[in-house]
């Protein structure tokens, strides 16, 4: 008997002993984790802060140095005339979003004698800045001053929260007419944030005087991550909370996952004193818990440089449209020098296009944001705008035909999810092809029948000139994650990502290829009715 208990008395204290080895190694594991995530989430925020913070600068700087330039041209010399506000006043609206009006004040009488656009603010013709006491202070100051003035947050008078602009007409030293321009806070936050920022952080912006916006629900109780706003001259300040959604992505698990992994300690334990495996048990689930930890990071990293990477196209394109307006602006001026305007038109040209491969950049890289117009899509206008994109896609060695759109009709897919489609398929071609020798690309689009000649329906081809596929691996080609190319350079997505969208219409894929031969995908996809 005492030899028995002996034995059980030293299994029940390894087992113990293991219990609380094991208890102490998850919770040091946890609390290391859990200051490395809190680490890393307050990194991230920071990072987005900041990000937030100079996207609304470049966004209402872009707006304020555009009205700014209006008024150094109209300090020119040139007559100011009605119809000549109106055009120079068109071009920024419609140019720069977020600007609520844009208005001309005598600068003697402090009358507001124009405004643009017209019906919405007409009630401020005839008004008198003067007798306004929370904006006559900064009207005044540009008047004195010759320099542009911004005033506090404050309520305007066409409703909702912003800030007015002040900028003096100067010609020889005086000041001739001051340009006016309204901002309304709440729609040109939103739109520098972009959506993706607001579903993920509650946003608060303000200035030293007082509330500029902030997101609906935004938190009183909650600390906050801050960063300084330098709007012209001006110094505000953005405030951002996380939300729950945000957290659940960047936040290792909680009090609950202590107590899972506490109890998981015991059952190791316990396996350890039933069948003497605790040590491999252990060791299984810290393998575990680093996959977890790495996970954790990848996934912080990408999200902050997401959320960096989508907002260069569209700071870009407002760079572009302050480069826009100021030569359409130099290509109003009388008396131009042919050939400065022949440069003028160069430049107005160069940039168009470039917005344009914005625009479809932006598109490109958050295609699931694009909703199906009603009408549907039409191919000529779809290859008329992604042609170009698709033709740089190419290095100078394959030639690359694209027939001209002879059909007709609408196609029931999104501009982006089409472009994603045959993006995946051209990249597919050109990786297929071989490295000497005679390589091709085209697209051609035809009519055609689904269901058995049931339905009227589109088709567009990409065939290659490659080395093809055999039998086992096209019957394979749909596979998530299946490839033939070398490991770490393909993911095995591409045609399940291009089959998915054409089965979400009710589309097919069809695939002729064999070694040697190239390689022909059809898309057929059903054809809108009208």
């Amino acid at each position: 008997m005492t030899t028995f208990y002996s034995r059980k008395r030293a299994v029940l204290l390894m087992a113990v002993l293991a219990w609380g080895m094991a208890t102490l190694t998850v919770i040091l594991l946890w609390s290391y984790q859990q200051r490395q995530v809190d680490a890393q989430t307050q990194q991230l925020l920071e990072a987005t802060a900041k990000h937030a913070a100079l996207r609304i600068e470049d966004f209402l700087d872009a707006r304020i140095y555009s009205v700014d330039s209006l008024a150094r041209a109209f300090g020119k010399g040139r007559p100011i005339e009605e119809s000549t506000f109106e055009r120079s006043a068109t071009i920024v609206h419609q140019n720069f979003d977020g600007i609520l009006a844009i208005n001309w004040i005598d600068s003697e009488s402090t009358q507001i004698v124009w405004v643009y656009p017209f019906e919405p603010n007409k009630e401020a013709l005839g008004k008198r800045i003067d007798r306004h006491a929370v904006a006559y202070p900064f009207f005044k100051a540009a008047l004195e001053t010759g320099e542009v003035q911004l005033s506090k947050p404050l309520e305007l008078f066409q409703g909702g929260r912003g800030f007015v602009g002040y900028f003096p007409v100067m010609r020889d030293g005086e000041c001739v007419g001051v340009l006016n321009a309204v901002f309304r806070a709440a729609p040109m936050i939103e739109a520098s944030l972009r959506q993706e920022l607001l579903d993920d952080v509650y946003v608060r912006v303000q200035d030293n005087e007082g509330l500029v916006w902030e997101s609906e629900g935004f938190p009183s109780t909650s600390s906050s991550v801050s960063s300084r706003i330098q709007v012209w001259e001006r110094d505000w300040r953005i405030d951002i909370v996380p939300k729950p959604q945000f957290a659940m992505v960047t936040s290792y698990p909680n009090r609950t996952g202590l107590v899972i992994g506490l109890l998981c300690a015991f059952l190791l334990a316990l396996l350890f004193y039933l069948f003497g495996e605790q040590q491999r048990q252990r060791i299984v689930q810290i393998q575990l818990w680093r996959e977890n930890e790495t996970r954790l990071a990848a996934a912080s990293k990408a999200k902050a440089v997401g959320l960096l990477a989508r907002g260069l196209t569209h700071d870009f394109n407002n760079l572009l449209n302050v480069i826009l307006l100021n030569a359409e602006m130099i290509e109003e001026e009388p008396d131009l020098d042919p050939e400065v305007l022949e440069n003028v038109d160069a430049i107005l040209s160069a940039a168009q296009r470039a917005r344009q491969l914005t625009r479809q950049l932006m598109a490109f890289s958050k295609p699931d944001a694009e909703v199906l117009p009603d009408e549907g899509l039409e191919p000529a206008v779809f290859m008329e705008r992604w042609g170009g994109f698709f033709k740089g896609l190419f290095p100078p060695r394959v030639s690359f035909l694209a027939e001209p759109v002879r059909v007709e009709g609408r196609l029931p897919l999104a501009d982006s999810s089409l472009a994603r489609v045959l993006t995946n398929l051209l990249v597919n071609a050109i990786d297929a092809l071989p490295e000497e020798g005679d390589a091709a690309v085209s697209i051609s689009w035809s009519v055609t029948k689904l269901d058995g000649g049931q339905r009227d329906a589109i088709a567009v081809s990409v065939k290659d000139t490659g080395v093809g596929m055999s039998e086992e691996v096209r019957a394979r080609i749909f596979e998530p994650y299946f490839t033939t190319k070398p490991e770490g350079e393909g993911t095995g997505l591409g045609l399940p990502t291009v089959f998915g969208i054409v089965q979400g219409v009710k589309g097919e894929v069809l695939v002729e290829s064999s070694p040697g031969k190239g390689t022909t995908f059809t898309v057929v996809l059903p054809r809108l009715a009208g």
